[in-house]
């Protein structure tokens, strides 16, 4: 089994299979009051998959355990993200790929409670929004925004607004169609919209009321290398990140479209490494006082300031770690916080990470040695943020 301990004294366990894969995610409370964890335990074509939720105090007094069977027979699925309310519900954005379509992911909230589950499918016009992301206001209201269906040509034209209702129903607050000056800014878009591959990385609120959306363009492929190179017959894929695009909204209404330029790109052969397409390349959204900040990867020469006409490609191990912040008056400076300084393979850069410890102290951790530095070990640094 999977358990939680307090001195080797078991708080929560869970069933475990070696035969199935699992995944689960922490999060916590915004008054640090209580925590939780949830367990999604893949299905597979006889066998629903599983989700196990437990929440616990402070102090570690255990408030509830649940287990809730998801009305999905596939092992495709995992935890987007998962948050928990300063109300003690516990909130998990589940990815599962779509019954009509196999290339793009749909998404469903589950609501948990010590009192009862509920699976909320986030639909609009009788078709599932996808690529969706959500936020819990400081009044436990919780917010959604996802991309509206794709087109035939994988285009999606607009972004769509929602809210739970009473924990059980997601409500439309709105429909935003993309505008032609956004959409003439952006390399993968066109008249019908922002192509498929565009994700909602995160939603925020400032202190002085604004929301902001952020927007992450990632695709990956995978194809199979010619026998006719070197090595090849292999299976081979390329990851490509580019641009970002802040939204901002006030009284419900569209007050500013903000486009950070960039463009990241990298092929592996004989390897196949899935990123969370959703928060990749984008670790730490944050705000302080009524400022936006966004810790990214780029190419340091793509500053937006320079507004050059030409965006620089660079691969990973030749990128950096980019701070951009946008104040309250809309104005974006950006600052080159840390260059990885080892060229290798892409699979090092897929489990690097942001933890947050205050608004001024930041975390880096990587789970290879050496790109943070050539000359130190340590596959960690603190970050602070004047």
């Amino acid at each position: 089994s999977f358990a939680l301990l307090k001195k080797n004294i078991p708080l929560v366990d869970f069933p475990f299979d070696k035969a199935k894969k699992y995944d689960f995610m922490i999060c916590h409370s915004r008054d640090q009051k209580s925590f939780g964890l949830t367990v999604l335990e893949e299905g597979d074509k006889k066998d629903a998959a599983i989700l196990h939720t437990a929440s616990f105090a402070s102090d570690l007094t255990r408030l509830f355990k649940v287990t809730t069977q998801l009305p999905y027979l596939s092992n495709k699925g995992k935890i987007n993200d998962t948050e928990m309310a300063d109300n003690g519900a516990i909130y998990s954005l589940l990815d599962y790929t779509d019954s009509k379509k196999d290339d793009f992911m749909v998404n469903t909230l589950l609501v948990a409670t010590k009192e009862k589950q509920q699976l909320v499918p986030l639909m609009y016009k009788g078709e599932p929004i996808i690529n969706s992301a959500f936020f819990i206001t400081a009044q436990n209201e919780v917010l959604v925004a996802g991309m509206n269906p794709p087109s035939k040509k994988d285009y999606c034209s607009a972004l769509v607004f929602g809210r739970l209702n009473n924990l059980t129903q997601f409500q439309i607050d709105r429909e935003e169609t993309f505008n032609k000056e956004l959409l003439g800014k952006l390399s993968n878009a066109d008249e019908r919209g922002l192509k498929k591959d565009y994700y909602v990385r995160s939603i925020s609120q400032r202190p002085n009321g604004m929301i902001d959306v952020v927007l992450n363009y990632c695709k990956q492929e995978r194809y199979s290398t010619s026998s006719m190179d070197v090595g090849g017959g292999r299976l081979a894929q390329t990851t490509e990140v580019e641009d970002l695009v802040v939204l901002s909204y006030n009284n419900n209404m569209a007050v500013a479209t903000h486009h950070i330029p960039r463009r990241l790109a990298q092929e592996e052969k004989g390897m196949i490494t899935m990123v969370n397409k959703q928060k990749f390349s984008i670790p730490q959204v944050f705000t302080v006082n009524n400022d936006l900040y966004l810790l990214h990867l780029d190419n340091p020469s793509n500053f937006v300031e320079e507004k050059k006409k030409k965006i620089n490609l660079t691969n990973f191990y030749d990128c950096s770690l980019m701070l951009s912040r946008l104040d309250a008056k809309g104005k974006i400076t950006q600052q080159q916080l840390i260059s990885f300084e080892r060229k290798t393979a892409f699979p090092y850069y897929l489990n690097f990470r942001v933890n947050k410890m205050n608004d001024q102290n930041y975390v880096l951790t990587a789970e290879k040695y050496k790109i943070l530095s050539k000359d130190v070990t340590s596959s960690g640094a603190l970050l602070k943020i004047n």
